[in-house]
């Protein structure tokens, strides 16, 4: 295939390069090593483990799962989603550090829900019900948080399994999880 640009260095320096074999497999084995790094993480996510026990879950879909996962870095005091808005197009599962959950009530006043760790993931409900974010989440420390995208998480999950990932959101929610989240109003 022919070049599509030209690059010239605009001071001296040292140039490595990479053949195409090389580079493929290199790519190869990080998707790889990515792939079993996030199936391991996925496998101490609560819901993960609820849905692969009862076979909801299959171990192709959560293969799919895994390679659909990006990561993101977050400082403490650093906001990873805002109470209302509207461009719910991800959710979160934390690998590290830790989040707290609050929500701004009527009156103006600041109410903390939960502190969230490692294997808990939030933003589903956004997702699930398409409707603006219910609370805002923070990093109190350095995070770092798997991604789904909300055409991944589409995609992947399908009607059936969003129906029992919102059954089991809102059991979590009924049950305290979340101390002051939205009950399903039908």
């Amino acid at each position: 295939q022919p070049r599509t640009a030209t690059v010239r260095a605009s001071t001296d320096g040292k140039l490595w390069s990479i053949d195409r074999d090389t580079f493929s497999t290199l790519t190869v084995s990080f998707a790889i090593k990515q792939r079993e790094k996030y199936l391991k993480f996925l496998h101490t996510v609560n819901f993960i483990q609820t849905f692969y026990a009862r076979g909801w879950l299959s171990e192709n879909r959560l293969q799919d799962l895994a390679d659909a996962l990006r990561p993101r870095y977050y400082v403490a005091n650093q906001i990873v989603i805002k109470q209302d808005d509207t461009d719910a197009y991800e959710m979160f599962f934390i690998e590290y550090g830790s989040v707290k959950v609050t929500r701004q009530e009527t009156d103006r006043t600041i109410r903390e829900l939960k502190i969230l760790g490692v294997g808990t993931c939030f933003g589903e409900l956004a997702l699930l019900e398409n409707r603006p974010r219910y609370a805002t989440v923070t990093a109190l420390e350095e995070c770092r948080l798997a991604t789904l995208d909300a055409k991944s998480f589409e995609n992947l999950l399908g009607f059936e399994l969003k129906t029992k990932l919102k059954e089991f959101v809102d059991k979590e929610y009924a049950t305290g999880t979340l101390d002051d989240a939205p009950k399903n109003k039908n």
